[in-house]
Formats: structure tokens, sequence, C-alpha cells
């Protein structure tokens, strides 16, 4: 292994705020696409959570091979920047494209927000604690226009959480000083705490809308992994935007049963419904999910682009 092999990311469990003990460092949580940034002499390469080389989606951010020593590695979040703070939606506008035009970068420039470093100068750092790695990030990254290191507070958890949601935005994230980086584990000495839940899911189906939305889709119907198959967690429709039912539309592949397991909990335009195959991933919002029973008040924020259906299982709250 080395520093141009494949990283799958270290990912946070849905949790509570921690102690204020001293042990625990947070930022604030990006709403973004995880992006793995490998340094090497003179190039850089991109790579999207599920590790597809995406370094021609994002030219802007070509000029971060001269930030840091070759032979290094960047985990951090790719984002979409508007006067209201970070937006997942707007970043639907560049995810998408392989081969971005003059008007989308333009129009929707993507930043690079570093907050871990996992190889440095040829050598391995994952072993090394959070803290000791972020220092060597804090003194080795040369921020610019397009890349900067994300803020992080050693303060009481409680008080950035405050600012997130005086802020409106996601939640934080916080992790454990002395923790080391476990390439594709999910560890609970990272917590992410939402101000709104949110989770990806997995597209099951979908129910055609009324009038002008007679003849495409009205509301999606969503689930997430299970130990025995895919779990139905009821519709969605509000957020869909008409660029996402045309991208949905064409990327759906018809089935003739549902791929869930259960789908009593479908009930409005149940008898509607036109299954597809569980590809296709979305990230939902919701209020509160009283399962086994359907989404309180889910909101579409967006398609996922870098997520296997199969890891959509839900660890969060209920």
């Amino acid at each position: 292994m080395d520093w141009k092999t494949r990283i799958a990311p270290m990912k946070a469990v849905v949790e509570p705020l921690p102690p204020n003990d001293g042990t625990w460092s947070s930022e604030l949580k990006w709403d973004g696409m995880r992006l793995m940034a490998h340094v090497g002499d003179g190039s850089v390469l991109l790579r999207s959570g599920s590790g597809r080389d995406v370094t021609s989606a994002f030219p802007e951010l070509a000029p971060l091979q001269f930030s840091i020593p070759a032979g290094s590695v960047l985990d951090g979040e790719c984002v979409v920047m508007t006067e209201t703070g970070p937006s997942f939606r707007a970043l639907q506008h560049r995810i998408h494209v392989a081969q971005p035009s003059s008007a989308q970068l333009s129009r929707y420039p993507v930043n690079f927000v570093a907050f871990d470093l996992l190889w440095f100068d040829h050598h391995n750092v994952m072993p090394l604690p959070f803290a000791t790695r972020r220092n060597a990030l804090e003194q080795s990254f040369e921020t610019g226009d397009r890349w900067s290191i994300s803020p992080l507070s050693e303060e009481d958890p409680e008080e950035l959480f405050q600012v997130a949601l005086d802020q409106n935005l996601e939640g934080i994230v916080c992790k454990r000083r002395d923790s080391v980086y476990v390439p594709g584990s999910r560890s609970s000495s990272w917590r992410k705490v939402k101000i709104r839940p949110r989770t990806d899911m997995v597209v099951g189906g979908w129910i055609p809308g009324s009038g002008s939305l007679a003849s495409t889709i009205g509301s999606l119907v969503v689930g997430v992994s299970g130990p025995d198959g895919f779990v139905c967690a009821g519709s969605v429709g509000s957020g869909l935007t008409d660029a996402d039912r045309s991208r949905l539309m064409r990327s759906m592949v018809p089935r003739s049963d549902s791929p869930f397991l259960n789908t009593e909990i479908v009930t409005k335009g149940a008898e509607q419904v036109q299954w597809v195959e569980p590809t296709i991933v979305v990230e939902v919002g919701f209020a509160r999910w009283d399962r086994p029973g359907p989404l309180w008040q889910p909101t579409l924020h967006g398609i996922r682009v870098d997520t296997d259906p199969l890891a959509t299982e839900y660890r969060g709250p209920q």
C-alpha cells in the first residue's frame, strides 16, 4: 500500500453530543460530497467516497497539487458555497457532470475543505492520533482560493453545535483526539450530531404525480439496507426538482415487483407505484422515524453518486 492506493473513508456514527471532558475536537458538518485528494509530483488525483476517479469533474481543484508535498493524501469534502452557506442542492449541478462547461464552472464553483491528513510526504500517518494528523495538516497544507482547512474547535462541543443551529447548518462532527484513522470503518470515536436527521436511502420505486406531473415522478418510494434485504421507509416528494425528475427517469431501471421486504407503509398512491431496481441512492431529511412506520415530514436533499445501496443501513435516531 502506498499513497496512490484507494482509501475507503472512515465514517462517523450518528450519536448525541459527547461529554465536555477535554478528549474531543469538533468541526462543522459540511453539506457536500466526500473527496480524497491524492497529491503527486505535479499532479492530483481526486476520488469520491466510493473510490471513483472524479478528477476531470473538478478542474478548478487541479492546483491542489501545489498545496502540500508530493506523496500526500487529504481527506475532505467537496462543497458549493452559496449566500447562506454550503449547499448540497447546489452541488447537484456539478457531481453528476464528468466534464463541466464553462457556465457550470462559473455558476457553481466547488471548494475543497480538508479535515484530515492520511499520507504525508510518502509516509502513512493514519496510525497516528487525530490530534497529531490534524496538527501536521495545519502545518503543511497551503490554503488557496478554492481549498481550505475545516475550522476545528477544542472547546465544549455544545458551543459549536449552537453555532450550527444558529446558522441553519447540517450539524457538527466530533472526533476523539486520540482516534486513529481506520479506512472503511464507522467508528464511535467519530460522532456526527445533526440538527435534523438525514440519511442516505435507496430508491425502490416511484409514484406518478398529478396535473402537469402526471407522466413523471410525484414522489419516490425509499428505504434502507437491512440484514435480510431492503426495508421500506415510505415515500418522499418534497424537495424533488425538475432536474431530479429528469435525471431519475433516465437512470431508473423498471422491475415487476418490489425490492423491499415491506411495502404496506406506502399508502398514498400505493396502487400506482412503479417499482425499480434498487441501484440509486438519495439523501433524505426527516423530522422523525418511528420504525417500522414511515418517515415523518421527509424532504429530498439530492441524489448521491458516491454511495453503495448496500451501505444505506440506518444507524441514527428514530
